[in-house]
């Protein structure tokens, strides 16, 4: 089942580029930093972080929020993950691998693959804070 809502639309947004997604997350995240944001930063090896929030409600992620650093592709990836994560049961977090976002887009150089698993790092580090907080 995860497998299949994870897939789902998949389609449609593969002719969506790097280029595109970095636009429109600029937009949403303007120039705020990580700073601003109660998101835990995870941090990379090049010195490069992300931070991601989610909202979920009864079960499903209703809005996605993140900060990282300024690089095209990082923000790029985390617009995307951002994107797609809204309207899905939470739990589809975890199927989530940098791998995916490797399909998703390449024409990411290689140098920059690394981007991804930081990507999916901060938001199974969101995932994680959110299984906290929830009432057992």
């Amino acid at each position: 089942m995860i497998c299949e809502l994870h897939t789902e639309g998949l389609e449609s947004k593969l002719g969506r580029t790097v280029h595109d997604y970095f636009v429109e997350g600029y937009r949403r995240t303007g120039r705020t930093t990580l700073r601003d944001f109660s998101g835990t930063a995870v941090q990379s090896s090049e010195d490069l972080s992300a931070a991601f929030q989610l909202f979920v409600r009864k079960g499903t992620v209703t809005r996605v929020e993140y900060r990282c650093s300024p690089c095209v592709t990082l923000v790029a990836l985390c617009e995307h993950v951002a994107q797609h994560l809204v309207g899905q049961p939470v739990e589809i977090v975890r199927a989530l691998k940098p791998e995916l976002l490797a399909t998703w887009h390449p024409e990411v150089p290689q140098s920059h693959q690394n981007r991804s698993s930081l990507v999916i790092r901060a938001v199974q580090c969101a995932f994680d804070q959110f299984q906290k907080q929830e009432p057992t």
